[in-house]
């Protein structure tokens, strides 16, 4: 922790709290073999907890849909992630990729680019270097200098 004076006292700095959200797709479920298992929850969790650590952040919950397309917004994780993240219960939401955390270009713009700035929550997708602090614009691949004529 940070320490800071104040009017003589020392105080501790709060840590960022950050939740892990996790999805598996039932799309996805048939496609596992045993040696291919980048896309189960357990290695999506446990990177997403090292990449926490690596921060110092403090990991406020997990959350876990397991066999849920995510296209759909009915996952019970996803809305419990959702309401805690209105009640203000953390600062970040860690996910392997957008496409983890929702497929439906409504629910980008409506929680990454609306609401989740108004909540003061951050949005991280560690593999594709999605990061809504980074500007106003998400982004999630890749871009490519445009010529303006």
């Amino acid at each position: 922790m940070v320490s800071s004076k104040f009017k003589g006292e020392i105080m501790e700095k709060e840590k960022v709290k950050a939740a892990i959200y996790c999805r598996l797709s039932d799309e996805d479920r048939d496609k596992e073999s045993e040696g291919d298992d980048s896309n189960s929850i357990i290695n999506q969790k446990s990177m997403l907890i090292e990449y926490a650590g690596e921060r110092d952040w403090e990991i406020y919950d997990i959350y876990s849909d397991d066999d849920y397309s995510g296209i759909k917004a009915n996952r019970p994780e996803y809305q419990r992630l959702l309401q805690d993240a209105k009640e203000g219960r953390f600062q970040i939401v860690l996910c392997k990729t957008q496409a983890r955390f929702t497929r439906d270009a409504e629910a980008v713009e409506k929680y990454l680019h609306r609401l989740f700035p108004l909540w003061g929550i951050r949005f991280i997708g560690v593999t594709d270097s999605a990061d809504t602090s980074l500007s106003l614009i998400h982004i999630s691949e890749p871009t490519r200098p445009r010529l303006i004529s």
